[in-house]
């Protein structure tokens, strides 16, 4: 008999999303390889499975499904009660997976085991987080949830046999700004001490906890987001990665919607512990419009199938190539000559971020709230001309006007000749008191309870007249290459004349004499050779790369000759005011140059 899955369902105060059904085959029939299975008839250490937020039990039963099918002459309880194992925090939950078990158990298993005693001690109600694991001694078995899963009182035969065979599931995405009293929790537990990062996701709990729990030689599977491979949160667990797995299969879907309700994207993540020299498959679904269906095609494929439309690609990769510097690099770098240079940009450059005016303009939340006196794109630290001509400003006023580039007016080597719009430069240094400053002080206390409530307002670090984060002004005044950090595309541009930006560029200057000019830095940056490495290294956000200031900085530099180096700062400021029919050949000329470095040359 087999048990029909529940459509899924989903339970957002834990962070919970139920797996679609496919996701679900496809990842344990990839798991119970025939090295498990013979496992399955072994008295003295059988095959063990896992799920440690199992919701209502859609692995488990899947799992159960699959070893009948693979051994259909086993007893249903039997398979239940050696096999699989479950643990969720929500009490209903873990109620499911009884009764879904029970629809399965003959009246003749109960000569065999004893149904109820193997839900107790197989499926239980707790939290898998914040109790001690398998390594640490057992004090009791904690019956409440809140009081954390004592994993070596509650599964002792698994712990003396070394760990699980395999843990799979779909863990809980909760990210710590949406859930802090539960991480402020998790924070004191023996986990949290160990593995807390600033502004990790939930979900890497759960990984870290199943490294834990797993036996040497065991597999873990999840299915997750795909934002964690570049996330500076993510850096601890990315090098535990590389120092104790053996990455075996990773399937990317992009942005194919898998989920109701739940947009983003997502992989599915198989590892096994300990670390061995296995290429790691990679199976790539990011071209498919629907990655559930060409999922499905995969279930009972050992590789994907043939694809003329070049939608599934698949590739298998070197356990070194996967990581780099804290990262998980699951996109392809073309270019083997990507990583021959030690040095990084953050080596010889600094990187900071663009002002945060907070706010630069009035959005739809402050306009309901100051009764519309303000309609929704109006300025209010960033000014049009036309909007500073109505202020009616003094000379003194003025002075504290700066020319300021809206993030889109920046581009590839592009840049207004002309501010498209003013910033009101007010800080501690340059406006200490607003009483002088009588116009800016009206055009403001408009929306003064607005600009009260900031976090540095509230600290006291600021006044409530100020710009949020400043930055310091030779930022945006000494020579600089602008970079956008959101776009299809990287863009870079070189800047000498005064150019105050957004947070949403960051901004790029030398520390010291290096042989790369900033405009042989810029284009370097923009060149094919970079383009390659961001593609492989930064983070996607639907069609955008996400080059944030620490992918910036981590930005590998190609070991150039001097004479190279000088002839890219003159390609550069000239393809910055040449025409637009001279651009393709200034550019093919500038990649050129690039692939003629001197290879494995890496002194400043």
């Amino acid at each position: 008999m087999t048990i029909a899955l529940k459509r899924p369902r989903r339970d957002p105060t834990l962070g919970a999303v139920y797996t679609p059904e496919p996701i679900v085959r496809f990842m344990l029939r990839a798991c119970l390889s025939a090295t498990f299975v013979e496992r399955m008839c072994d008295d003295d250490a059988p095959l063990r499975i896992l799920d440690p937020s199992c919701g209502d039990g859609a692995y488990l039963l899947e799992a159960f499904n699959e070893l009948r099918r693979l051994n259909p002459e086993g007893s249903p309880i039997e398979v239940i009660s050696r096999h699989l194992f479950g643990v969720d925090i929500d009490p209903v939950a873990v109620k499911d997976v009884h009764e879904r078990l029970r629809q399965v158990i003959q009246p003749t298993d109960s000569d065999l085991y004893h149904p109820s005693k193997t839900w107790q001690s197989n499926f239980v109600q707790g939290d898998a987080l914040t109790g001690p694991d398998f390594h640490q001694a057992s004090v009791k078995r904690c019956d409440s949830p809140s009081e954390g899963l004592d994993w070596q009182a509650t599964f002792p035969q698994v712990a003396a046999a070394g760990g699980f065979d395999l843990i799979i599931g779909n863990p809980p995405y909760v990210r710590e700004k949406n859930a802090k009293p539960l991480f402020d929790r998790l924070a004191h537990s023996e986990l949290g001490r160990r593995h807390r990062q600033p502004r990790m996701d939930l979900w890497h709990y759960f990984l870290h906890r199943g490294l834990d729990l797993l036996r040497p030689g065991g597999i873990l599977c999840f299915i997750v987001n795909s934002y964690w491979t570049s996330a500076v949160s993510a850096r601890p667990l990315i090098d535990r990665l590389a120092a104790e797995t053996t990455l075996r299969q990773l399937v990317l879907f992009g942005d194919s919607p898998l989920f109701d309700g739940v947009t983003g994207r997502h992989m599915v993540l198989q590892l096994q512990k300990g670390t061995t020299n296995d290429e790691c498959r990679i199976i790539d679904l990011t071209r498919c419009d629907d990655g559930l269906t060409e999922l499905s095609t995969l279930i009972n494929t050992t590789s994907p199938p043939d694809d003329s439309s070049g939608q599934i690609v698949e590739t298998f990769r070197s356990q070194a190539s996967l990581f780099d510097r804290g990262r998980l690099q699951i996109n392809p770098v073309h270019r083997k000559s990507r990583l021959d240079s030690t040095i990084r940009l953050g080596d010889v450059c600094t990187v900071r971020q663009g002002i945060a005016e907070n706010p630069p303009f009035v959005t739809r939340k402050m306009a309901a709230e100051l009764k519309d006196c303000f309609h929704v794109g109006e300025g209010v630290f960033v000014l049009t001309q036309q909007e500073v001509d109505l202020l009616g400003l003094s000379g003194e006023e003025q002075s504290l006007l700066r020319p300021y580039y809206l993030t889109r007016s920046i581009g590839r080597y592009s840049l207004p000749t002309e501010p498209t719009h003013r910033i009101l430069y007010l800080t501690p240094r340059t406006a200490p008191d607003v009483t002088s400053l009588p116009a800016i002080a009206r055009h403001l206390e408009q929306v003064r309870p607005v600009l009260e409530r900031r976090r540095e307002v509230m600290r006291g670090t600021i006044q409530w007249w100020h710009l949020h984060w400043p930055r310091e002004e030779q930022l945006f005044r000494e020579p600089r290459v602008l970079a956008v950090q959101m776009g299809r595309h990287p863009q870079f541009v070189y800047a000498e004349s005064p150019t105050y930006v957004g947070f949403s560029v960051n901004v790029v200057r030398l520390k010291e004499a290096h042989r790369l000019s900033l405009p042989a830095l810029t284009a370097v940056l923009n060149s094919a050779w970079a383009a390659d490495w961001f593609n492989g290294h930064a983070k996607r956000r639907g069609v955008a790369l996400d080059i944030s200031g620490t992918v910036l900085r981590d930005c590998p530099l190609p070991s150039l000759s001097p004479q190279i180096a000088d002839r890219l700062h003159e390609l550069c400021l000239a393809r910055q005011s040449a025409s637009e029919q001279e651009h393709q050949k200034m550019e093919h000329e500038i990649d050129r140059l690039i692939d003629r470095r001197k290879p494995h040359d890496d002194r400043p």
